[in-house]
């Protein structure tokens, strides 16, 4: 606490008032801050313990009979639900080299 007198006072006398003013704010402050006991780090506090962040968790995230994928193929897969496939011969012939052994797919 001495030496922050002893600058203050240097800021006074040797430099800008207006930056020893502000000094004296700092000062202030950094007493006020460091003067405040606990005991306990604050983290501690808040911090819940690991069996009711599972529980939370498990409240947040319930167990699904399907999954978003299961859903999604159940919805749009065809196979088993549509018609077989049919092939449709048309006039138009698209100008193309000669595809080999290739199917009409």
């Amino acid at each position: 606490m001495l030496v922050i007198f002893l600058v203050t006072i240097y800021l006074f006398f040797y430099t800008n008032p207006v930056l020893a003013i502000i000094y004296v704010f700092v000062a202030y402050e950094l007493l006020r801050r460091s003067s405040m006991v606990t005991g306990r780090v604050a983290m501690i506090q808040y911090t819940p313990s690991q069996a009711k962040r599972d529980s939370q968790m498990k409240a947040m995230n319930p167990v699904q009979v399907d999954t978003l994928e299961e859903q999604v193929i159940q919805k749009m897969a065809p196979i088993g639900h549509s018609d077989p496939a049919t092939y449709v011969m048309s006039s138009y012939k698209p100008v193309a080299d000669d595809v080999g052994s290739a199917s009409l797919v």
